[in-house]
């Protein structure tokens, strides 16, 4: 895939969090840390193509095309509308984005499995190899996605 390709692929995505982040900051009462946490985390799994290993880069993209559909489906009307984001447009997705994200997280690791060390797909190796974990950045435990 070409890099022009893939941005015009990535960019709603970077835009709808970007959307979603200054949505919070404007209005407090419109997700707490653990639903942004929860938001974020859908969006930039569903941003991710590849994951560095060493000197090569390991494709995940097509693995995760469903479940960008997925994301851009249940958040692009509320996050790319023309009027602000609201909290009841949001929280029914939250738990099923939680519960997805977690399956094609999993998903991913799984495919990943011998190929990449756990280190660099788990988003513990210190480096940003693994794009998505704004939950591990916040330092939120790994049980946050079972609740």
């Amino acid at each position: 895939m070409l890099l022009k390709e893939r941005f015009q692929i990535t960019r709603p995505l970077e835009e709808m969090e970007l959307r979603l982040v200054r949505a919070s900051l404007a209005n407090a009462a419109l997700v707490d840390p653990r639903e942004e946490a929860i938001l974020r985390t859908a969006l930039s799994l569903a941003r991710l193509y590849k994951v560095r290993h060493g000197e090569r880069d390991v494709g995940v993209g097509a693995l995760l095309t469903p479940f960008r559909e997925e994301v851009e489906r249940r958040l692009g009307p509320v996050l790319k509308a023309p009027f602000p984001p609201t909290r009841d447009r949001l929280m029914p997705h939250v738990k099923d984005l939680r519960q997805h994200a977690a399956k094609a997280r999993d998903m991913v690791a799984q495919r990943l499995r011998g190929r990449v060390p756990p280190r660099h797909w788990t988003g513990k190796s210190g480096t940003r190899n693994w794009c998505w974990s704004p939950v591990a950045a916040a330092e939120r435990p790994t049980s946050t996605w079972e609740r």
